[in-house]
């Protein structure tokens, strides 16, 4: 199995302030688009694993993430994100 990782933090090693990003890159996140929808077999989808409070940051009406696994990962037990994945 093939594992990539894609981590973007800023100078402090920030990954994000109040539910946003501390910055704006347009290319960052089409970069990050490409890079987690596109696969060698299109019989394959990419997972992508984010926090609770990522999940909740994203627009409800980009949740979840198209042509993805979405994995939503928390301590809080009895969430329940399946009405929305």
């Amino acid at each position: 199995m093939r594992m990539n990782i894609i981590v973007a933090l800023d100078s402090v090693n920030g990954i994000g302030k109040d539910g946003t990003l501390p910055w704006n890159l347009p290319r960052d996140v089409a970069h990050f688009n490409s890079m987690t929808t596109k696969t060698s077999d299109p019989n394959k989808r990419n997972a992508v694993l984010m926090g609770r409070k990522v999940w909740e940051s994203i627009p409800a009406k980009w949740r979840p993430l198209k042509g993805r696994f979405n994995v939503v990962l928390s301590k809080t037990v009895g969430l329940n994100f399946c009405s929305s994945m």
